[in-house]
């Protein structure tokens, strides 16, 4: 049958050869950055460099590696975020080559980082670097946005020229909430070198992971406790040995003639109606009325209760450089109360010759507590300063910064809770890290730039992931 259709000719079937396909098997070659990879599966995702298209190319044990130097190394010292040249097979996607780009730049622990995310920029070592979209970040095992970079991570910066290409946190953070540090409330706390903040309510203090030493001051008070911090996890640290203890505090009232004298004790007016209470120790009094010459000085608080008497002298009448005010002794049981006068130096140093052993006595008692004094104001200033420091380091604005999701939990600014979510608080510029918690989910923290554009910012973030849903997931 085949014969009579064909007219019996001979038939010769076309051989394709391989040569035909060859155009799909060329060899193409990437400037690009490691994005994934999973050797055991035989898979790698790179993202080029050029213009951030993603190729996601099959990889066996044949693969060429090279480092920056020609040398072949193992596929296990290849990281994600590293740049390199890669050379694949167009036909079967297949990688052929993978070197490290000699021309790449590589700087490791960097603390202190900087990003202008408005402008797309980052500042490395006092070097600034642009970025785009496409930047890849990783913590751990997994990507990141750059915005759950905190300034209190220590990274890794991969790029090329002048461009940074990818970020890798090699010290990321966890949090710090603190428990019965209500005493401290007013003072300072350090963690690291990188936290010190003023000591406030409901904190929640972001902090770089690692072991630290917490020191939490006020006044001359200070305490120190060893601390753990992990990776995205809350610690919740007790301070309840460390409570400084309350100052003894004694009852005083002021029987001041004339009755319209102003009392005025450490520089705030008291009501000489009222009994004041005032911690042991020494303490700056003035008392004023006009046609009256001022008294000023001090008086040192150490029994429970006592009356003292005042009485100023008119203007041009004789009066001393150190005076007596007495005090009335009231009926007690304890022995606390058993005091007779009481000596106030005058703001101005004076001695004389004729003071008795008494008066010599306490004015060496008050010496002895105005260098305390001296000590404990010095550490305020201190504190002052420091806040100020930190102030000086924002600049508050006319607008508002409004976090609108996830509705519910709790949100802190630098550390200082601020509400829940929604929630708006005062828009300050410059870098501010964002903290989110809730029970039963894990924190979760973001980094916003805030400039002075006259515009109100608003944010919305995903919500927070379960302790459950982690539980699952694993």
């Amino acid at each position: 049958m085949i014969c009579v259709i064909t007219g019996c000719s001979s038939y010769s079937p076309t051989v394709v050869t391989t040569e035909e396909y060859a155009p799909y098997d060329t060899a193409e070659e990437l400037l690009a950055v490691i994005k994934a990879m999973d050797l055991e599966a035989g898979t790698m995702s790179f993202v080029t460099v050029e213009n951030g298209r993603q190729y996601d190319l099959l990889y066996n044990n044949g693969v060429d590696i090279r480092n920056k130097y020609n040398d072949v190394m193992s596929a296990s010292k290849l990281a994600v975020g590293q740049v390199v040249d890669v050379t694949y097979s167009m036909g079967n996607n297949k990688i052929l080559e993978i070197a490290i780009d000699p021309n790449a730049w590589e700087v490791r622990n960097i603390s202190g980082f900087t990003f202008d995310r408005i402008k797309h920029q980052a500042t490395i070592l006092g070097r600034t670097y642009q970025y785009n979209n496409d930047l890849i970040c990783y913590s751990g095992n997994k990507l990141i946005s750059d915005g759950e970079i905190c300034r209190e991570d220590e990274l890794t910066a991969r790029g090329y020229g002048g461009r940074l290409l990818s970020l890798n946190v090699d010290l990321g953070h966890g949090y710090v909430r603190l428990e019965d540090y209500d005493t401290y409330i007013g003072g300072m706390i350090e963690i690291g070198y990188d936290v010190i903040v003023p000591v406030t309510e409901n904190m929640l203090l972001t902090v770089r992971e690692g072991n630290y030493k917490l020191q939490i001051t006020k006044g001359t008070a200070v305490g120190y406790k060893s601390i753990a911090v992990v990776r995205d996890q809350e610690s919740v640290v007790s301070l309840k040995e460390l409570q400084i203890a309350p100052a003894a505090v004694g009852t005083i009232f002021f029987d001041v003639s004339p009755e319209q004298a102003r009392v005025m004790i450490d520089g705030e007016t008291i009501d000489t109606q009222e009994t004041q209470e005032l911690t042991y120790g020494r303490h700056q009094i003035r008392i004023t009325a006009e046609g009256y010459e001022t008294k000023e000085g001090y008086i040192t608080v150490d029994s429970a209760y006592r009356i003292m008497t005042v009485e100023l002298s008119r203007n041009g009448d004789s009066t001393t450089t150190e005076d007596t005010l007495t005090s009335a002794s009231t009926e007690s049981s304890t022995d606390t109360t058993a005091s007779t006068s009481v000596s106030v130096q005058p703001s101005t140093e004076a001695s004389t010759d004729t003071a008795s052993s008494t008066a010599s006595a306490s004015s060496e008692s008050s010496t002895s507590e105005s260098d305390s004094s001296s000590t404990t104001e010095s550490t305020s200033t201190t504190e002052d300063s420091n806040a100020s420091t930190t102030e000086t380091t924002t600049e508050a604005t006319d607008n508002t910064v409004t976090i609108e999701n996830p509705v519910g939990v709790y949100c802190y600014v630098d550390g200082a809770y601020v509400g829940i979510v929604p929630c708006t608080f005062k828009k300050t510029v410059g870098s501010h890290v964002i903290a989110l918690s809730m029970n039963g989910c894990y924190t979760k923290s973001y980094t916003i730039q805030c400039t002075d554009n006259g515009k109100d910012d608003t944010y919305s973030y995903d919500a927070l992931k379960t302790y459950e849903s982690s539980v699952l997931d694993d």
